[in-house]
């Protein structure tokens, strides 16, 4: 019997793999700008040493709370929480404040990645135990 798992890659690590091989190509076309593999891979690597540097005492599968609008910087985030070894829970801007808690709270997240504009327009947020 064949080991389907052998030819399995996670995606971090294929995102890594293509920086290297096609570092130029467009990984992400999004609203307000084209990412390549490499700045992908830069931007994410970025994000994974700031959130271990940030919340050293978080265990891995932490999950982490992704509040944000459709723009390009939401891929770098997703991929650099998944390369620090957390989770994330994602979230539109558009979701009312009680789901977002709702969200939150039954995951086991304090931590919360948002944008000042946003956090500005959700004031319930502020009064909530979230880093």
């Amino acid at each position: 019997m064949n080991d389907i798992t052998k030819d399995i890659i996670a995606i971090p690590d294929k995102i890594k793999e293509l920086s290297v091989t096609i570092p130029e190509r467009t990984a992400i076309i999004a609203k307000d700008r084209i990412l390549t593999y490499k700045s992908l891979d830069v931007l994410s690597d970025r994000v994974s040493y700031s959130l271990m540097k940030e919340f050293p005492n978080l265990q891995n599968d932490t999950p982490i709370g992704l509040l944000l609008d459709r723009k390009s910087y939401v891929f770098p985030l997703e991929l650099g929480i998944n390369r620090a070894g957390f989770s994330y829970i994602p979230m539109t801007d558009e979701y009312p404040e009680d789901r977002i808690l709702y969200c939150l709270e039954n995951a086991g997240s304090k931590v919360l990645i948002t944008t000042y504009d946003i956090l500005q327009s959700k004031p319930d947020l502020k009064k909530h135990d979230i880093k």
